[in-house]
């Protein structure tokens, strides 16, 4: 099983997507889109291998495209577990 981008409508009305790595666990949770096509284009764009600009940020990291961040990962127990997060981001992310 390969990581994948799941795309959704949340429960405000706008659309979002997750990376779920293979085991099912959330590495990224995108910001709310108005519409599902600016939701699908982005995740287009993550999958054809764009630069990827991902920030840390104390216990957490963000995900940044066109100098807007897109989506955050969840808080981790400690730097080094953050740390393999992004590398698996990236890895789910390489063409």
């Amino acid at each position: 099983k390969a990581a994948r981008l799941v795309s959704f409508r949340d429960d405000d009305g706008s659309f979002r997507f997750r990376l779920l790595d293979a085991s099912g666990e959330q590495l990224l949770l995108s910001i709310g889109f108005a519409d599902g096509k600016a939701a699908g284009q982005v995740s287009k764009r993550l999958q054809t291998g764009e630069a990827l600009d991902l920030r840390a940020a104390d216990s957490s990291f963000a995900l940044w495209l066109d100098d807007q961040q897109i989506a955050t990962a969840p808080e981790f127990a400690d730097l080094a577990e953050r740390d393999a997060a992004m590398d698996r981001v990236r890895e789910a992310l390489a063409v």
